[in-house]
């Protein structure tokens, strides 16, 4: 399973009791990830980005981890959703491309 789906599968739950306000759960799982991560995130999105910086890259740090990440200026939390008031299609796009290049060269 890439890292990117694992991500959000460990750390983002919404039934977990254990999580925190913000559904962020154990940031240490990521010394089960077995491979290379990478992480969309948007500037102005409140609940994650803080939490990448704060919690998960210091993590990917101690543990060696490799992490691809990719902050887009002016986007909100879940700035890929079409029809929704924090819609930034330039950066959903370049997002889409970026998640299939790293698809692609990881994903045998």
């Amino acid at each position: 399973m890439l890292a990117f789906v694992t991500l959000r599968l460990i750390f983002f739950t919404r039934d977990n009791p254990k999580s925190g306000p913000s559904g962020v759960v154990d940031v240490e799982k990521i010394r089960n990830i077995k491979g290379p991560i990478v992480a969309i995130l948007g500037s102005d999105d409140e609940r994650v980005t803080p939490w990448a910086f704060q919690s998960l890259l210091p993590a990917a740090a101690k543990y060696k981890k490799r992490i691809e990440v990719h902050l887009y200026p002016n986007a909100r939390h879940a700035f890929h959703r079409p029809n929704w008031e924090g819609h930034n299609t330039q950066a959903a796009d370049d997002a889409w491309d970026k998640t299939m290049k790293f698809v692609s060269q990881f994903a045998k």
